[in-house]
């Protein structure tokens, strides 16, 4: 993948033909017209333009891959390795240990559903009004019952 990003740096650079240099028009500023004149001059003085160019845009992306600009694009530095292998080395890491990555994060889960649910629950407590109601219907009920066997009973003795 590097060499790929530096193929297509190198082609840019060498197939763009009618680029116009600027302050690198002459091999050091100082020839005047004669350097012009001089094609041994004016060759040097390509050589050094694309040496001066080339030699800063190494520098710029040596800088840009070293921070991280290129992490993105799946380019990491090593030294990132180096820093936090745990991190950034995905060579160390094993199914297994995804495996029970994703298990310890599953039962976390429903753990922390569960106690969701309980909190839920404790916050939602039965007013007094509502389990003063369901007494006196369950006490109800139970005379109601009461009374039912109390006549059953009392049927069962009266026939024999």
């Amino acid at each position: 993948m590097k060499r790929f990003i530096f193929y297509i740096f190198l082609l840019i650079f060498f197939t763009a033909g009618n680029i116009k240099a600027g302050s690198f028009s002459e091999l050091f500023g100082s020839e005047g017209a004669s350097g012009i004149a001089n094609p041994k001059t004016r060759s040097l003085s390509w050589s050094m333009q694309y040496l001066t160019f080339t030699g800063a845009t190494g520098l710029i992306l040596n800088n840009l891959y070293n921070t991280g600009f290129f992490e993105p694009f799946g380019l990491q530095p090593e030294i990132y390795k180096e820093m936090s292998p745990l991190a950034y080395d995905k060579s160390l890491f094993t199914k297994s240990v995804n495996n029970n990555l994703r298990n310890s994060k599953d039962i976390i889960f429903r753990k922390n559903e569960i106690l969701q649910i309980n909190n839920n629950v404790l916050l939602k407590q039965p007013q007094f009004s509502m389990i003063k109601k369901e007494n006196e219907v369950l006490f109800n009920d139970y005379i109601i019952k009461k009374e039912n066997r109390d006549l059953l009973i009392r049927r069962l003795f009266d026939e024999r």
